[in-house]
C-alpha cells in the first residue's frame, strides 16, 4: 500500500495536457483510506483536457468531481451508461456551482439533454448565476 500511495503521491504533484478515462478508474474510497484524510496533499490529478468515455463498470461521477483538476474542458459521453437521478444531480451541481472547476463542459449524450432542461430552469428562476459554469456544449 505503501507504494501505491508513493506513486499516486507523484501523480498527483504531476500536470498532464490529457487524459482519457474509458476502462477504469481510481477508487475514491482507496484513495481516502491511503491518505488517510491528509490535507498537506492534493488529491486531484491535474489535467488541462480530460476526456470521459464510461460504461456501467467504470462509472463513478463523484471521482471525477472530487479527484481532477481540469484547467481547459471536460468532456462527458455517457452513451453506454445507465443515467441515474442522483447521476443527473450530480452533472447538474458541476454545471451551476463549480464552473471555476470545469471552465468547459463538453456533454456528448441525447439523455443529457435533461440537465441543460434543469440548467435552463435554474437560470430562469436564480438570482445569482456567478458560479455557474459559462460554457457548455
Amino acid at each position: 500500500m505503501i507504494i501505491v500511495r508513493c506513486w499516486l503521491e507523484h501523480l498527483f504533484n504531476c500536470a498532464f495536457e490529457c487524459a482519457y478515462f474509458d476502462k477504469g478508474v481510481f477508487n475514491p474510497e482507496m484513495i481516502n483510506i491511503l491518505f488517510n484524510n491528509d490535507k498537506t496533499i492534493p488529491l486531484k490529478f491535474n489535467i488541462e483536457e480530460a476526456c470521459l468515455w464510461a460504461n456501467d463498470d467504470t462509472f463513478h461521477l463523484q471521482f471525477y468531481f472530487e479527484h481532477l483538476s481540469i484547467s481547459k474542458s471536460f468532456s462527458i459521453n455517457l452513451e453506454s451508461v445507465d443515467i441515474t437521478q442522483e447521476d443527473l444531480e450530480i452533472l447538474f451541481f458541476m454545471s451551476v456551482n463549480e464552473g471555476d472547476k470545469f471552465p468547459q463542459i463538453y456533454f456528448c449524450n441525447s439523455e443529457l439533454i435533461r440537465v441543460y432542461d434543469f440548467i435552463l430552469d435554474y437560470i430562469i428562476t436564480s438570482k445569482d448565476c456567478s458560479k455557474m459554469n459559462g460554457r457548455m456544449h
